[in-house]
């Protein structure tokens, strides 16, 4: 698992990388109650927005650690965004993009 400055992480799974929040990222958001996630089949850039979280301090927009087409995305997240407070860098991951090479 590889960790940017801005507290996401993404890990290689073949030609696909999973990216999600880093647990340092979560306890500094405060408790995760919203996220807001990407399509599939949506572009995103590295460093371009991935996602958005509400927590009960504020909303915050998250980047990609790297680029790529989302090829599938976290539905349990959405539909339970407390995995990302509990299991952010497991079950909480948010999406998978393959590879832009």
């Amino acid at each position: 698992m590889e960790y940017s400055d801005d507290h996401m992480w993404h890990t290689v799974l073949g030609e696909k990388f999973r990216v999600g929040i880093s647990q340092a990222g979560v306890e500094q958001a405060g408790k995760i109650v919203f996220i807001d996630l990407p399509e599939k089949g949506a572009k995103i850039e590295k460093g371009g927005e991935l996602a958005t979280i509400e927590s009960t301090k504020a909303a915050v927009d998250l980047y990609s650690p790297v680029g790529g087409t989302v090829v599938a995305v976290n539905t349990n997240v959405t539909s339970n965004p407390d995995l990302l407070n509990t299991k952010p860098e497991g079950d909480g991951w948010l999406v998978e993009l393959a590879s832009e090479n």
